[in-house]
């Protein structure tokens, strides 16, 4: 039996800069090709436990929700160690010698060659990142660190990665009996995993010249999501919370006036300029818009943060920031009968005031 096989080439974060390539024009491809598997770029027992913290945004944020809500299977092909430390400890041993410097800086020019221009001009669009011209550009460059720097640390072991992903989509689509699978990965990635799939007969490899003869275009209510998952990396992210000083806000603001002037009122986009005023020291603002959106306590922000629990918990942060530290203690105690997360936070604030957090510290 054959089986129909998309790779589609990703671009992580860069998804939520890229016009040409966002995060709603993931979902539209995903609704375009139409699959009964999803193959996502996610450690099988990461997807299995839902421990996304090392998965691309795209990943978490868009494909599996999708998968999810259409009822179609997915499957982690992801592979990779534990091993960043190390990666970094060769890194530094191989730039403390003359002779180590020199072979980098020559990978450096010749990478430099081979693309000829930035990567986020090259992979900008969604026919660029996964063009035939940009695959062989990867394919080159792969040669090369393998040739120069040898298969293992220093090259994060990409060809073992690509091995063992590889094989999870194989072992998946047996698993799942997909007829029509969809691959979703980085788009470094594509060429490698289907070079490997190639070698299967049973395996059709579908591009996207064979399913999507148009451009896609997006509507005003996708470009508007895609402009929440942008503004929700900034201000919602990991950095944002243990250190808000360090994040770049650039086009941040523009973005969620934006997104007002066309859904007013909207209370996911109150509470992310509440974030936005927090992490600018407005707290004043801050406050007036997470006060704002607590009228709106039943949307989800994205999906994962119920407004009902986060609001309650940032008006306490912001009241103690501001000195109000009765009122702080009044939201908190709206916690204490949430889930065990937020409860557990809400007690922790009761007993401590809230401060700003910094590179020592956790929100």
């Amino acid at each position: 039996m054959r089986r129909d096989v998309f790779v589609l080439g990703t671009i992580h974060h860069l998804h939520a800069s890229c016009e040409g390539y966002t995060f709603a024009h993931v979902r539209k491809l995903l609704e375009a090709y139409g699959p009964d598997l999803v193959c996502l770029e996610i450690r099988p027992h990461d997807l299995a436990a839902a421990q996304f913290g090392y998965s691309p945004p795209e990943m978490t944020q868009v494909v599996l929700p999708w998968a999810e809500g259409c009822g179609v299977s997915v499957a982690g092909i992801d592979w990779w160690e534990d091993s960043t430390s190390a990666y970094e400890e060769a890194v530094r041993r191989i730039r403390a010698t003359d002779e180590g410097r020199a072979v980098l800086e020559r990978m450096e020019k010749a990478e430099r060659d081979i693309y000829g221009e930035p990567f986020e001009r090259l992979c900008g669009t969604y026919r660029g990142a996964n063009s035939p011209e940009v695959q062989a550009r990867f394919r080159s460059e792969h040669q090369l660190e393998a040739q120069v720097l040898r298969e293992g640390l220093l090259t994060k072991h990409w060809a073992k990665r690509n091995d063992h992903m590889a094989r999870l989509v194989t072992e998946a689509l047996i698993a799942h009996d997909a007829h029509r699978a969809i691959v979703v990965t980085g788009c470094e990635h594509k060429y490698a995993i289907e070079e490997r799939l190639a070698d299967l007969p049973w395996v059709h490899l579908v591009q996207l010249e064979d399913f999507l003869t148009g451009e896609l275009t997006l509507d005003p209510e996708e470009q508007l999501d895609s402009e929440r998952l942008f503004i929700f990396q900034k201000v919602e992210s990991p950095q944002a919370n243990t250190d808000p000083d360090s994040v770049d806000l650039t086009g941040v603001a523009e973005k969620i006036e934006q997104g007002l002037s066309r859904a007013p009122g909207d209370a996911e986009l109150l509470y992310y300029r509440g974030l936005y005023h927090y992490m600018t020291r407005d707290y004043d603002k801050a406050l007036a818009d997470f006060e704002g959106a607590a009228a709106g306590r039943e949307r989800l922000v994205l999906g994962m943060l119920p407004l009902a629990q986060i609001i309650p918990l940032r008006l306490g942060q912001m009241y103690d920031l501001l000195g109000r530290r009765h009122e702080a203690i009044e939201q908190y105690g709206l916690l204490l009968t949430a889930d065990g997360r937020f409860a557990r936070r809400a007690q922790q604030l009761i007993e401590k005031p809230f401060t700003r957090p910094g590179k020592a510290s956790t929100a």
